[in-house]
């Protein structure tokens, strides 16, 4: 009887172990905007999405055309990025503050795992004058602090994005896919 009251206390300690996991990851892929698919050109440079993404996943990412994106389009991307990165990270980073996300329950299905989020965007509050100003700072916490400075909270009554986000348990751990579960 012990044993099997061990057995149990363990498993529901797993279970609370991997909604916590999931439930953070979800979080986080949602204040990054990657919702839909993982997306380079929203993530800083130094992110290391193997810690939120499938391998599987990862390896399509990492070759877009298999997605169907062309490339001109994956060139224009990198390219804008490139040429914006000391600008850019900063201006993620304040968004992803900014952004509200609300993660729903983890439905937990022995190696797989789903959970709804409503994502709530900040209002980007900059005219021109802003930009022109923010392009002259000269260091990345100048340019952070302005960053954080044009983000307002989502208007009221503003309807969230939602999605259902998948997970896969691998041997590193959960982590967030976007491929068909296998039918069984």
């Amino acid at each position: 009887m012990a044993r099997q009251l061990t057995i149990l206390l363990a498993l529901a300690a797993a279970s609370g172990c991997a909604t916590v996991q999931i439930q953070s990851k979800a979080e986080w892929l949602c204040k990054h905007d990657q919702l839909e698919r993982p997306t380079l050109a929203l993530l800083e440079p130094k992110v290391d999405l193997s810690e939120y993404v499938a391998p599987e996943d990862l390896d399509d990412y990492r070759h877009p055309e298999r997605m169907g994106i062309g490339a001109p389009a994956i060139a224009l991307a990198k390219s804008a990025f490139g040429a914006m990165g000391a600008y850019a990270e900063p201006i993620i980073e304040a968004k992803a503050e900014a952004t509200r996300c609300e993660v729903g329950d983890v439905e937990l299905d022995s190696d797989r795992a789903q959970v709804a989020v409503k994502r709530f965007e900040p209002q980007v509050k900059a005219d021109l004058i802003d930009w022109l100003a923010f392009g002259k700072l000269e260091t990345r916490d100048q340019r952070l602090e302005r960053a954080r400075s044009f983000m307002a909270p989502p208007e009221a009554g503003a309807r969230p994005s939602e999605a259902v986000l998948r997970f896969v348990h691998t041997d590193a751990g959960w982590r967030a896919t976007w491929r068909e579960p296998a039918k069984k």
